[in-house]
């Protein structure tokens, strides 16, 4: 048995590549029936089967804001995104780059060069709640959409994005809390 099937192996084959099992043609008379205005009006439009609709972009995978950087969490090289420790978070919400013991960031851009931003970021010096705004000069390198080096007075340090998978449970909710602001819901 094995051996007659290897034998219609060939010819099917070529059948399959001689003329008569090309590609799927499109169906003509469908469209000629549509564009002759003769259509009946209740028929649904013609559609391309096996090309998936686009899925639709959320604010929170588009690079913007302030600076060119996709919105979301971010840690610092060296650090995994599954266990990072507190001082190696930052997170971009297009309006600054907070850590785990500011909010309300607000970056203001003083000079741009190229992919480095000089500014002067404000932020509320605590993890949540009221407190002191403090300013802080910064410069930031923008490597990427998901990398940037962060320079101030006292250290520098690069940073890449976290894919929120990769994240621990209560940076998920930090970044599910994020998109919820982006896409004002």
């Amino acid at each position: 048995m094995r051996g007659y099937l290897l034998a219609l192996l060939p010819a099917a084959l070529l059948a399959a590549c001689d003329g008569g099992a090309g590609p799927p043609q499109p169906n003509t008379e469908a469209a000629d029936v549509q564009n002759s205005g003769t259509a009946d009006s209740a028929a649904p439009p013609s559609t391309t089967v096996g090309e998936p609709e686009p899925p639709e972009e959320s604010i929170a995978d588009r690079p913007g804001g302030v600076l060119p950087l996709k919105p979301g969490i971010y840690v610092q090289e060296g650090a995994t995104c599954g266990d990072p420790p507190n001082a190696a978070i930052r997170v971009y919400d297009g309006s600054g780059l907070s850590g785990s013991a500011t909010h309300a960031c607000r970056a203001q851009i003083l000079s741009h060069d190229g992919e480095r931003y000089t500014l002067d970021q404000s932020c509320i010096d605590t993890a949540a709640g009221d407190g002191p705004r403090t300013t802080e000069r910064q410069v930031i390198s923008v490597a990427d959409a998901l990398t940037f080096t962060l320079a101030t007075d006292r250290y520098s340090a690069r940073f890449r994005f976290c894919p929120p998978r990769e994240l621990p449970g209560f940076l998920q909710t930090r970044y599910a809390e994020l998109l919820r602001s982006l896409e004002g819901t």
